[in-house]
Formats: C-alpha cells, sequence, structure tokens
C-alpha cells in the first residue's frame, strides 16, 4: 500500500509514513502555532504526519484530539481492507455532501440535529458517535407528517437571511446593504423608545446590534471591508461598552477579523475575511432589468431612446414597413404621447412603422423586423471607368477585333444617354500609340 497518500479531516490532514507536521500560513500568530504544534505533537502517532488547516486555528485540544483519532481509525480500517479483500476492491471513497458538511460545519454549539430519512439518520448518528463521540445524543430522528421545513420555519429564516433589513428585540433595527467593496450597515432605533434617558435608550440598543451584527455576519458569510453605522453616543465610556460587546461577540468567529473603534460620527469599521460565499452570491442571480444597480430606467427616457432606434433603423435602407417590438409600458407610452414623432418619421422616411408590444422584453430592449427591405441605396453604375491602361498582349490583334465586332467592347456608339467611352491600350505588335480602336485593330 502507497505511503505518499494524504486524508483531509476537518482540522488536520493526515500524512501516513511520514513525519511532517507543518501549519498554514494563513496562521500568522506565532503563539498560536507554537500551541497548536505542541498539541498535535503530544498526540500524533510516531509513524504518521500531520498538517494543521486554517480552520484548527483558536481550537481546542479536545477538537485537535478528536480529529486525530478519526483519522487514525480511518487509516486503520483502509489497511485491513487492504490485506483482507482480493484484487481489484475499492478501499476508500471520499464522503458525500452530507458527511463533509458534518465533517467541516458541525461544532460545539449545535444544540441538535435534526435527520427526516430513517436510514441516513443511522448512518449520520453512526457517523457523529465515531468522529465526535460526546456529540452523538444531539442527532435526532424526525418523524412527523409535517415537512421539517415548515415546522422549524426554515423557510422564514432563509427570507430573513435575504432580507436587508433585519428587526431587533426590542424594536430596533439594522440596514444591511452589500455592495462590491463593502458592506454598509446602519443601526435605527425604530419602534424602540425605553423608560431610561435618552443616552441609556441609545447604548442598549447599539449594545443589543452589536451581538446582531455578528450573527449576520456569520448568517450570510459576509466577508470584506465592513462599515457600522452605530447612533451616536455623547459619553466615551458607552462606545467603548458596544466595542468590548462587539469582540467579545466576536470570540468564537472562524473567520480572522480586525476591529476598529468608534468614530466620533459613530462609525465602526473592521474587516472579515472571506471563507466562501457570501449567502446573496450562493442563492441569488444579478437581476436582467436593473443588471445589479437596483436601479431600472424610466418610461419616458426609454421611450426617448426607443424613438431614436427607430430613426437609426429607418436610415438603414427603403423597406415598405418597420415592425418594431419593445416594453408594453413603453409602446404605450409612444402611441400615446410620441405620435406626431412617429408620424414625421414615417412621412420623411416614405415607410409605415408598426410599433408592437413585447411581454417578454425589458425597457432598453427591442426586435426590429423590416418588411421590403432594399438596403441601404446603391451607387449609380453610370460612374467613369477606371482609368488604368488595359493591356493587349502580343499577338492578339485578331482576338482584339473580333471582340469589337461583337460588340464586346464599350465604343463610343451606343446610347446617347451612356458616356462615350474610349479604350486606352499599349504599344501592340506593330509598335503604334494611338488610343483608337480603328488602329487597335491594326487597321
Amino acid at each position: 500500500i502507497t505511503g505518499h497518500g494524504s486524508m483531509p479531516g476537518r482540522n488536520l490532514v493526515y500524512i501516513p509514513g511520514s513525519k511532517t507536521l507543518g501549519v498554514s500560513r494563513q496562521i500568522a500568530d506565532e503563539r498560536e502555532r507554537d500551541r497548536l504544534k505542541n498539541i498535535v505533537n503530544r498526540l500524533k502517532p510516531e509513524d504518521a504526519g500531520f498538517i494543521i488547516r486554517t480552520v484548527a486555528e483558536n481550537r481546542s485540544e479536545d477538537d485537535l484530539h478528536s480529529d486525530i483519532n478519526y483519522l487514525i481509525s480511518l487509516w486503520e480500517d483502509i489497511r485491513e481492507k487492504y490485506q483482507t479483500q482480493e484484487a481489484p476492491s475499492l478501499l476508500h471513497s471520499d464522503l458525500n455532501v452530507i458527511f463533509r458538511t458534518l465533517r467541516d460545519l458541525f461544532s460545539s454549539d449545535i444544540k441538535k440535529l435534526v435527520v427526516d430519512h430513517k436510514e441516513e439518520y443511522k448512518e449520520i448518528k453512526n457517523f457523529v458517535r465515531s468522529y465526535l463521540p460526546r456529540y452523538g445524543s444531539v442527532v435526532e430522528h424526525y418523524s412527523r407528517r409535517d415537512p421539517i421545513f415548515d415546522h422549524y420555519n426554515i423557510e422564514m429564516e432563509i427570507e430573513r437571511a435575504l432580507s436587508p433589513k433585519v428587526w431587533l428585540r426590542s424594536g430596533g433595527s439594522l440596514v444591511i446593504n452589500q455592495t462590491e467593496a463593502l458592506t454598509a450597515i446602519d443601526v435605527n432605533t425604530g419602534r424602540f423608545v425605553g423608560k431610561e434617558s435618552h443616552e441609556k435608550t441609545i447604548l442598549r440598543t447599539n449594545l443589543e446590534a452589536a451581538e446582531e451584527v455578528v450573527y449576520q455576519l456569520q448568517l450570510r458569510n459576509i466577508g470584506g471591508i465592513i462599515i457600522i453605522d452605530f447612533i451616536d453616543m455623547e459619553e466615551n465610556r458607552n462606545q467603548q461598552a458596544v466595542e468590548r460587546r462587539m469582540k467579545d461577540a466576536m470570540r468564537n468567529d472562524r473567520a480572522r477579523i480586525q476591529i476598529g473603534s468608534i468614530s466620533h460620527f459613530g462609525l465602526l469599521e473592521m474587516s472579515r475575511q472571506r471563507l466562501r460565499l457570501s449567502f446573496n452570491e450562493s442563492i441569488t442571480s444579478v437581476c436582467p432589468h436593473c443588471e445589479g444597480t437596483g436601479r431600472v430606467r424610466s418610461v419616458e427616457t426609454a421611450a426617448l431612446q426607443m424613438l431614436r432606434v427607430i430613426e437609426e433603423e429607418a436610415m438603414k435602407g427603403a423597406m415598405d414597413e418597420l415592425h418594431i417590438s419593445m416594453n408594453r409600458d413603453v409602446a404605450l407610452y409612444i402611441l400615446n404621447h410620441k405620435r406626431d414623432a412617429i408620424s414625421a418619421l414615417e412621412e420623411r422616411f416614405g415607410m409605415h412603422i408598426v410599433i408592437l408590444a413585447g411581454d417578454n422584453l425589458i425597457a432598453t430592449e427591442h426586435e426590429v423586423e423590416r418588411i421590403g427591405w432594399q438596403g441601404k441605396k446603391q451607387r449609380k453604375q453610370d460612374k467613369p471607368a477606371s482609368r488604368e491602361p488595359k493591356v493587349v498582349e502580343e499577338d492578339s490583334d485578331d482576338e482584339a477585333a473580333d471582340a469589337a465586332e461583337d460588340g464586346t467592347e464599350e465604343t463610343a456608339e451606343g446610347d446617347d444617354e451612356q458616356p462615350k467611352r474610349r479604350k486606352r491600350g499599349r504599344r501592340g505588335g506593330r509598335g503604334c500609340f494611338c488610343r483608337w480602336r480603328e488602329c487597335a485593330a491594326g487597321k
């Protein structure tokens, strides 16, 4: 069996047959690196190596011990299968999405793990008992008739996570606006009117908002630069109390965080590591109407744009009818308010313009159909002939004469409306420089 394999766990990567002990470069604190190395050195077997992953930062010794025991037992199971089973046979495969989720996301903060499928419930319970023996009792089987998402109001929680406004228990609110560069969070008192003084009411709202902000950042997987606009407080000790509440609430956050101080304007700036896609990015897509800006063109400006499009299409060449489909509201606005402009375009270009309503078109989209279109007007064909001399090969005097008799060469004789053209020739076999046809024919 190979000794070059590696098996990933939640906090560690197990390398059998190696003595390597590495720490992820993302863990920059030297004290934390030394602490993790000492724990793993004390727990790991002599004939195995480990690489400590970034998520292991600030993990307890019990968490690392559970991970090491699980990976060692998994490797022993593979070795046993290798010795007992006949080739070819499957010794080990990667975990499915359910077990990978449990391995990477399950934590001591989870009080209950509910499974509504009986067979999967048994498999999950066995996995949790083998991987995290202390938490085997949190797995429960859901046997009610109503759907599990309806019973626990999961859909409502998802809708709340998508909403930009979050209500606090006291009646205040948070307004969360995510952009490409940063996330802005505004704290409002809302309906909260406390019995205490104005300053105490603001302090209570800000303290509750600080805890809720931390929860929403983890729930929505928000990373990058975050600006929080707390309600202005007059006393410095109140600002320090809000800062302490923020830092205490973020102690259990797995992401790397840097928190500043509240400024005189009530703004707190912080940065949070992006662990994965945000909740909005993972389950939503950009609106095709506003393209993510949150604003769409008004009907009036869209109608003016369509009038310019109609004029541009009409200039592309003569046609009997021009059919243009556009958004329904824009089409109605043009027919009711811009009818004179359409009539002027019809008279100017000598065509009939038909405006149609497209149910699937947004305000800035259109479709064009040309009836009897002749393209752009062609130039007249009676332009002068090219002045480049025509080459007459040697011994071709007889062919030139025959062509002249058949009328294939352009001559001065013909329709009076056509301009007279002359044939320019080079010196033939007789050394004549005359440009007349008779001379070129050898006469």
